[in-house]
């Protein structure tokens, strides 16, 4: 049976109604047993946010922003319920989008730890009517709230209606009758939202999305099958971030396109001879051509994310002389991001991707080539497994004083390796592949961390020298003085992680790791 919580708040519970069901048809059915008190009709906007990602919902969360106050809600029924932390913000305010933008409160501080880098996006908004209904009993005491909510979608202009059930702490007896009434009447605990209906509609559903997506793929499937279907989908997430790039809503938006078209580059590379060579070549060279126009505002949006932690590690006296580099990176950035946004919408860009599009729903009917229709598990398992063996190999030769360069190059070998074991993760045996998983990735990260510091090191001294013939004078010295400290820390850093790899590469060569390595991939030799 079911049953309403009594309360004294404002939470109720949300229901939906048959399309039949009028206000009046609902009235007259409650009027059997209550005598029934209207309040005036209250009218508000209800603007709902979300990331790229749909963080929030999937922790069963929604953002609401209802005139001047927003607020997190607990998700029921793909609706609100309680709210969980609420703050002002006034309707005139600019369309939220960045968290890190929102004064400091502590519905501030909670957004930016769930969405971390993401922006916020608006899903939808909605004008909503709500009638509150009291029902009096005999001794005209009220003993039961209900709203009647309207609700009209701005975009779609669709209707949609829900009843909000309030009973009343003391008088349960008459929330059941009342709660018996409206499910007679066609009520019903909401299970699809209008927030879910107008979605929908608008071709924008909640979903899970993700960089390493399953490919559905079967051992024996034919190698070039397997590579054209993990190709396309990857195309499909890289466009999927386009728009956020050319909105610039956050930066992971580029940095997601770009981890797409390098992995699709990088499977073209590691699984060899699907494809006969020359459209091989041609679709490397497609995908350079489309992610090439980006590299630089990638490094600017490194930077910038980084600006804080960079400055705190100078001594305050310095920090300004780095603040007028960040300065330049910003104006800079600007002019990168428009320059970004003509390569993306330029007809050399549609061309390319037409062409790739192309080729990938209709390789089948390419002539045959080395490895086409080769079972795609045992190929690439012995190539999978041949990449690790010679990681081992080169760490076995690596010591204190192998150059930069070469630890460089087996940051790449790992990558790819990574990417292998991402891409045909659903070939492999599940309990064994996640260790093998977190040795890699814990490996990658010293890695990245070094490649990252030398980079930034020579970025900063080629920042130094065009900086020096412009003409800028007042700030040569400054500027000069706290790249210089900030150089040292980074050359430190970088030394300091050199003997942490040493010790994450002895523990992912060891004869263990490459005994389970060896079972991961059912290696007979």
């Amino acid at each position: 049976m079911t049953t309403l919580t009594t309360n004294d708040s404002n939470a109720g519970s949300i229901y939906s109604l048959p399309a039949d069901l009028d206000l009046l048809k609902l009235e007259e059915r409650l009027q059997e047993r209550f005598e029934l008190r209207r309040r005036s009709p209250a009218r508000r906007s209800l603007d709902f946010y979300d990331s790229f990602e749909w963080t929030l919902w999937h922790r069963g969360e929604l953002l609401c922003r209802d005139g001047s106050q927003l607020g997190l809600f607990t998700r029921s029924g793909g609706w609100l319920q309680d709210v969980r932390s609420s703050m002002p913000y006034p309707r005139k305010a600019a369309d939220l989008r960045d968290p890190n933008d929102l004064p400091s409160h502590p519905l501030a501080d909670t957004l930016q730890k769930r969405l971390g880098l993401r922006g916020l996006l608006k899903l939808c908004s909605f004008q909503e009517s709500r009638q509150e209904i009291e029902l009096l009993d005999d001794s005209r005491k009220v003993v039961f709230r209900l709203d009647w909510i309207d609700l009209r979608s701005s975009e779609g202009k669709r209707n949609y209606t829900l009843c909000d059930l309030r009973p009343l702490r003391g008088y349960e007896q008459s929330a059941e009758t009342a709660l018996q009434l409206l499910l007679e009447s066609g009520l019903a605990p909401i299970d699809h939202s209008p927030l879910e209906q107008e979605l929908e509609t608008r071709g924008t559903p909640p979903r899970v999305y993700s960089l390493k997506p399953s490919f559905d793929l079967q051992p024996d499937l034919p190698a070039r099958e397997a590579v054209c279907l993990i190709l396309q989908r990857m195309l499909e997430l890289a466009r999927e971030n386009e728009v956020g790039v050319l909105e610039d809503i956050d930066t992971e938006f580029l940095h997601d396109y770009r981890v797409c078209l390098r992995k699709m580059r990088s499977i073209i590379s590691l699984v060899k001879g699907v494809f006969p060579e020359a459209q091989t070549e041609k679709v490397k060279r497609t995908l350079a051509a489309l992610a090439s126009r980006t590299n630089r505002l990638r490094d600017l949006d490194v930077y910038l994310l980084e600006q804080e932690k960079l400055l705190e590690t100078l001594p305050e006296s310095l920090r300004p002389g780095l603040a007028h580099m960040f300065d330049d990176f910003r104006r800079e950035r600007e002019k990168e991001l428009r320059a970004v946004r003509r390569h993306l919408q330029s007809a050399s860009t549609a061309k390319h991707l037409a062409w790739l599009e192309h080729f990938l729903s209709s390789a089948s009917t390419l002539t045959e080539s080395a490895n086409s229709k080769a079972p795609i598990a045992a190929l690439v398992f012995a190539r999978t497994h041949k990449r690790y063996k010679r990681i081992r190999r080169i760490a076995a030769d690596m010591h204190a004083d192998t150059p930069d360069e070469e630890i460089h190059e087996l940051r790449i070998h790992c990558k790819k390796l990574r990417y292998m074991l991402e891409f045909f993760a659903e070939l492999l045996p599940s309990e064994q592949l996640p260790p093998r998983l977190k040795a890699l990735k814990k490996l990658q990260g010293g890695l990245g961390t070094f490649n990252d510091s030398s980079v930034q090191q020579i970025s900063l001294l080629e920042y130094v020298e065009k900086s020096h013939k412009r003409e800028r004078a007042d700030q040569d010295l400054p500027l000069s003085l706290s790249i210089g400290a900030l150089l040292g820390i980074l050359y430190q850093r970088q030394q300091a992680q050199r003997d942490r790899i040493f010790a994450d590469l002895a523990e992912f060569g060891s004869e263990e790791s490459a005994a389970a390595f060896k079972t991961l991939f059912q290696n007979p030799s």
